[in-house]
């Protein structure tokens, strides 16, 4: 989860024009990197939409429910990974996603404590 936090969708944006320093290499790095781990949690929990035949595993989606919300966890269906990264680490505040990590890592216990894994 913490990859996913790192993506910058200016640092793509910007890298075919400008000249690359060691910063904006890292940066690029870190955003392969979260498309990576979005890819990895889609896969995890069976909703990667390739049409590969990799089963459904429900405590994975309950759990990524819970962290992500709702609405953004349903984005992992999607091939562009980069749709959730922008809408994730996006300085919006709106009703449908919200996200507070301090509260989802709580609810995230109560869900695992009580499906018993």
């Amino acid at each position: 989860m913490p990859l996913l936090l790192q993506y910058d969708s200016t640092a793509e944006e910007s890298d075919a024009t400008e000249s690359h320093g060691v910063g904006a290499s890292v940066q690029i790095a870190k955003n392969m990197h979260a498309v990576r781990a979005s890819e990895a949690l889609s896969r995890l929990s069976g909703l990667y939409g390739d049409g590969s035949l990799i089963p459904y595993n429900q405590a994975a989606a309950v759990a990524l429910k819970v962290l992500l919300t709702p609405k953004l966890s349903s984005m992992l269906k999607d091939q562009m990974p980069k749709d959730l990264l922008s809408k994730l680490n996006a300085n919006l505040e709106s009703p449908e996603v919200n996200f507070s990590p301090l509260l989802n890592c709580v609810e995230v216990l109560v869900v695992v404590v009580v499906m018993g894994a």
